[in-house]
């Protein structure tokens, strides 16, 4: 059996090689508690799932999206963040990735 694993310093996490294309940014990092997520494709994204967790793996926030586009974006400014870093994973049909964010204050 071959696993592929992708390494990149702006995220951690195994992706998932289907055969299609997609780019997922988190935006500012590091930033002061409002950032944006960003899923760009080739296609249709479809459902999209963002989980925003803590480093220690606790669920702080889950947000489900229907998207009938090939590009999302979504602001985070709702929330209160303390300093720290989070983990933003993205759940879809594209296969699941994992961001690391950090919040300054």
């Amino acid at each position: 059996d071959t696993a592929i694993v992708d390494i990149n310093t702006n995220s951690i996490g195994i992706n998932d090689h289907s055969g299609k294309d997609h780019e997922i940014s988190v935006y500012p990092n590091p930033n002061s508690g409002a950032f944006f997520v960003t899923f760009n494709a080739t296609q249709n994204i479809g459902v999209i799932q963002v989980n925003i967790m803590t480093i220690e793996g606790k669920l702080l926030r889950a947000d489900q999206y229907t998207v009938n586009a090939t590009t999302f974006t979504h602001k985070y400014s709702d929330v209160e963040w303390a300093a720290g870093v989070y983990i933003v994973q993205f759940i879809s049909d594209f296969g699941s990735e994992v961001k690391r964010i950090t919040v300054d204050k």
